[in-house]
Parts: structure tokens; sequence; C-alpha cells
């Protein structure tokens, strides 16, 4: 009830909240435009749609909310002003609790209304049966004379002179002039006049005198027959008629005293509610709730903060730490490459730091590599060929992470070793070791595989790399069509078989795995595969698509071997302490 738009609008008429500017009918921007420009349909609004709209507002404005499993019931109400609400608050209450009281008091006065027509009924029921009585015992005077019961004679007689003297006043009365003090003559003295109205007030006064004496002989007589000795039929007619009169003023006496229970009733009516604790002005605004929204902001914040830094850790953004790209690919990173920013003329590629700088924090990563590779090498040699060469395929996602240097310091490193070496440039799309050696051949390893006759291999594309004993094949340009076929050809696969039985590691570099499918024909020759990432660059979806067909390639006794490229120094140092500058302090 408290929620009923009746005691809403019950409120909004006590406070008068159709015209506050808070509650009442805002007009529109559409309505000011029409006003503005004089249009037709800028009138007013209807006195129904601006209640309507306080109403809305008002109901939007309030809340209603009881306490748990009580009898408690909180009404607050929300404004611009802190008293206007609290007042609205204990507006409503005030309006349900009288409304209540309302209630009560009207649903009584109805049941009174009810009541009064029934007694009119009962009273009209009443009269008759008393003139029933009357008429009965008229009709049976001589049969009460006949009786010889003296005292029945003799109120018998007094009733008749009675009656005959009432009648008689009553024809005085009615042919008598009028006798008010106005209707007297003015020529009349004021004694006459005086002793005139006297006798018309000794007239009535005797009049009701005498209906009152008829009355209380009446009912004596009534008493005195039913204890007579009439006749059975006189006497049970008569009783039947008492008793119709006395049933008739026992339901008349009921209603009549019910009737004025319920208006007792209806003036004392309480309310079964009471206001407890008026609400009073508060102190602060409850929205915005400054701390609450404070609270919100951090944790929604620090959510995003996290779930920001999840999905860049594990889905979005690159690879910044070793253990990132080992828990990625499911194997332990083999070497971090460090950024390099030394290169000067007398240097084509980074992997002349190999020759250059062996105690390099770059040469040692590189040193590093060559480890863990030969580590898998040695846990996945093959026991029908244990003295044959190692194939290990260098290969990335996308193009520029730097896996032709890592496959150029790589075979120099074994070559530097003591192990005889051959690098292999099989990225046939986009060769480019060729550039890392400063060689311009005219025919390419494209070429070789194409069982071109005019490919010079000793001339051409195949050389000694001028840093170190490495021998190389190299690439000379782009490739004007595919050339995954080529890879997949029984000439590459017999090239492979004879460098294995001439070197004892061969190193290629293949095409990235996301752009094009050569890599995934080489993969199945190789015994270790070197997986290139760059630091901070490479999304990790594209990490998985990669690795997925890769590892699908390779043969089930080849290593996956990862290695993050393109490490700024500071990791490096901050990772390794002292040992950063190692090469430096000797």
């Amino acid at each position: 009830i408290l929620r009923s738009d009746a005691v809403a609008l019950a409120v909004i008429r006590a406070k008068g909240l159709v015209a506050d500017p808070e509650f009442g009918g805002h007009v529109g921007l559409g309505k000011r435009l029409a006003r503005l420009v004089g249009a037709a349909n800028a009138a007013a609004e209807a006195p129904d749609d601006a209640i309507s709209q306080t109403l809305t507002r008002f109901k939007q404005s309030r809340t209603v909310r009881r306490k748990g499993l009580t009898y408690l019931i909180s009404v607050s109400a929300s404004s611009n002003s802190p008293e206007k609400a609290a007042d609205l608050a204990n507006e409503l209450a005030r309006t349900y609790i009288e409304r209540q009281v309302s209630s009560k008091v009207e649903n009584l006065l109805r049941a009174r209304d009810v009541l009064r027509e029934q007694m009119q009924s009962a009273q009209l029921a009443l009269a008759m049966n008393e003139a029933d009585y009357d008429r009965f015992i008229a009709a049976h005077l001589e049969t009460i004379s006949d009786t010889g019961n003296a005292e029945l004679t003799a109120l018998r007689n007094r009733l008749q002179q009675l009656e005959k003297e009432r009648q008689a006043m009553q024809r005085r009365g009615d042919a008598a002039p009028n006798l008010a003090p106005d209707a007297i003559p003015a020529s009349a003295s004021a004694r006459a006049a005086d002793e005139t109205v006297a006798d018309a007030a000794r007239a009535d006064a005797r009049l009701r005198s005498l209906e009152t004496e008829i009355s209380g002989l009446r009912e004596k007589l009534r008493r005195t027959m039913i204890a007579s000795d009439l006749p059975a039929e006189v006497l049970t007619d008569l009783f039947a008629l008492q008793q119709d009169a006395n049933v008739a003023l026992e339901q008349y006496r009921n209603l009549h005293s019910r009737m004025r229970d319920l208006e007792t009733r209806a003036k004392v009516q309480m309310s079964d509610s009471r206001i407890i604790s008026p609400a009073m002005a508060p102190g602060e605004p409850a929205f915005p709730n400054r701390n609450l929204v404070l609270l919100v902001a951090l944790a929604a914040s620090l959510g995003l903060g996290v779930s920001l830094a999840f999905l860049k850790e594990y889905y979005i953004g690159g690879i910044t730490s070793p253990s990132q790209l080992a828990e990625l690919i499911r194997q332990e990173t083999a070497a971090l490459l460090p950024l390099s920013f030394e290169l000067n003329s007398n240097r084509l590629s980074v992997a002349d730091r190999i020759v250059d700088a062996p105690l390099s924090s770059y040469s040692e990563n590189i040193r590093k590599l060559r480890a863990a590779i030969d580590q898998n090498l040695r846990n996945i040699a093959p026991a029908d060929r244990p003295a044959a060469g190692k194939v290990i395929l260098v290969t990335s996602t996308l193009p520029d992470e730097g896996k032709t240097t890592t496959a150029l310091a790589l075979a120099r490193t074994y070559a530097l070793s003591g192990r005889k070496t051959l690098l292999m440039d099989a990225d046939l799309r986009k060769p480019s070791v060729h550039r890392h050696l400063g060689h311009e051949p005219q025919t390419g390893f494209v070429d070789f595989l194409m069982d071109n006759a005019d490919a010079d291999m000793a001339g051409s594309f195949y050389a000694r790399d001028p840093a170190s004993p490495a021998a190389v094949i190299m690439g000379a340009a782009r490739s004007a069509f595919p050339t995954d076929q080529l890879l997949a050809s029984a000439r590459f696969s017999s090239l492979l078989e004879q460098a294995r039985e001439v070197y004892d590691v061969i190193v290629i570099d293949s095409a990235p795995i996301l752009p094009v499918v050569d890599a995934r024909y080489i993969a199945p020759h190789a015994d270790a595969v070197v997986f290139v990432v760059k630091w901070a660059s490479t999304n990790q979806g594209d990490i998985r698509s990669a690795t997925a067909p890769l590892s699908a390639a390779m043969s089930q006794r080849a290593a996956l071997v990862p290695v993050l490229s393109h490490v700024p120094e500071a990791v490096g140092r901050t990772k390794y302490g002292a040992y950063a500058n190692y090469s430096a302090a000797t």
C-alpha cells in the first residue's frame, strides 16, 4: 500500500509537487524549440500528463523496503535538498497512516449506514405491530367488559374517557385561530394577548399529558388483558400480537445498539501503524557516494589492469621474458640474444661480433644456444647414424625477427669450434645471407634446385665465409614463383644427405612459418629447430599459430629450441648482474 499510486498522488497533492521544479513536468527540447519558433504544437502540457510525469519521478525517488522478516518498514526519499528529502519521506509515512485510519472510519460509517436503513425498516415494523395491537384491543373492548374483571373495565372506561377528551381538545385546537404572537390583532390589549398565548400553551401541555397517560394506560391494559380470564381465542391472538411486538422491539433495540457502537468506534479509531523514527535531513548526499565510487573505481581499475596484463602476458602482447616464452612453447628458452647498436662501417652483420668480439654478451649467448643444441642432439642421436652430420633449421614466426643473423652467428660458432659446418640459405623467397657476407652471386640456390645446367655451384652461390671456416650456400634474388615444391623435391633431399656425409653441422636458414609454407618441407629433415622470437614484438597468438604446424612437420626425435632475440641490454644486465659486463672486465 505504501508503494501504491494512491498514496503517492496524495503526497503529490499535499506537497504541491506538480509545480515543483525537481518533480514537476519538464518541457522537452522539442517543445522548447517549437515554442521558440511559435509552432502550433507548442501548447502547454495537459494536467493529466503533468501529474503522470510527476508521479513517475516521485516513485523513482522514493524507496519502501521491509526490514528483514520484521514488521518494520523503511521509507526514504531522494531529492536535491536534504530537507525536502526528509519532508517527503515523513509525509509519505504520515499519508499512509492517515489513509489507513480514514479507510477504517469509512468502512465503519458505511456499516453504520447499512444498519440505519435496517433500523428504519425495524422501526416501521414496530409501529405497525403497535397499531395492530391497539386495533385488536379496540375491537375487543366489549369482550373485555363481559369478563367481569373490574380492573379491565376501569382501565377500559378510563381509556375511553381520555380518548374522548383528547379528540375534543384536538377539535378545539383545529377550530381555534392562529395563536402565534404575530397573529394577534393590534387592537387587542396586551393582557388579552397574554391570556390567549397562555391558554394555547396550557392546551398543548394538557394534550401531551393526555397522550402520555393514554400510552401508559394502553400498556397497562395489555399486561392486564394477558393476565385476565379472556377467552382462549382472544388470548391467543393477543399473545401472538404481543410476541410480534416484542420481537420487533428487540430487533430495533439491537440494531440501534450496534449503530451507536459503530459510531463510537469510528470516533476513537486508531491506525495499526505508527512512526517509530521520523526521517531526518541527511548530513551527506546518498549519491554519489564518494568513498564507494572510489572503491569501485579502484577495484575496476585493478581488475582491468590485471585483465589487460593477463591478456598481454598470455594472448596479445609480445614475449618479454624467457619464462614466458618457455611456458608458451613448452620448451626451455635456450638463449637471450641482446640487441646491438655497435655496427660500424667495417661490420656487415651483427653476427660479425662472433669473430670481432668473442667475449661479448651476444657471442656468449650464441655459444649458450650451441650448447643447448648439442645437448639435445646427444639425447636424440639415432643409433644407426651416430656420426652423421646434424641438420639445424633456423626459422621464426614472421620476417625481421633475427633468424638469418642467428643462423650465420650459430654457423660461425660451430665452425670456430672445429666442426665442419655448412650454412645453407634456404629462404628461397627472400634470401639475405649473401648480403651479410658482402657477396652478390649471379645465380643462387634456387637455380641449383631447378636443375639449371648453368648453375656453377663452385663459382657462384657456394663460397667460404670470410670470417670463419664455414661453407655457405647462398641465394641470389627473390624467387618469382612458389618454391615449396623445390624444397620438397628429391634433389633437395639428396643434397642434404650428401651434406650430412661431408659436414658435421648443416645450419639451414629458412623462410618464416606464417607467411609461406617452405619451412614445413625442411622441418622433417632437421635434427633440431631453432625458433627465433623477437623481444616484445611477435604476437603470442601468432607464435601459437606458427609452432603448431612446425611441431607437426618435425620428426618425433627432433628438438625444438626457442631463442629470444633483440633483448635490450638492460634486461641482460639485470638478469646476470656483474657477469653482463664480463667481457669488458677481461
